[in-house]
């Protein structure tokens, strides 16, 4: 996704790693009023940010994407 109207309304799950697995730092539906992206939290997503987001595919392997339109891994949470 490179706009955030195209990020309006999808589901997003943010990863961390963890060992060879991944663990859940929040999700939640992302909200663009125009002016600013923003997670259920209030937390604004910047376009730096929102360029790291990928899409879940069919035959996603990573079961904590599951039911989620796209995923991101950080290595911190903000």
């Amino acid at each position: 996704m490179s706009h955030p109207v195209e990020a309006d309304g999808r589901s997003v799950v943010i990863l961390r790693r963890s060992g060879h697995r991944f663990e859940v730092v929040d999700s939640g539906l992302l909200s663009y009023d125009g002016q600013m992206l923003e997670f259920p939290s209030g937390y604004c997503i910047t376009d730096e940010e929102l360029s790291k987001f990928q899409p879940v595919v069919d035959g996603n392997l990573t079961p904590e994407c599951k039911d989620f339109d796209c995923f991101v891994v950080v290595d911190d949470v903000h």
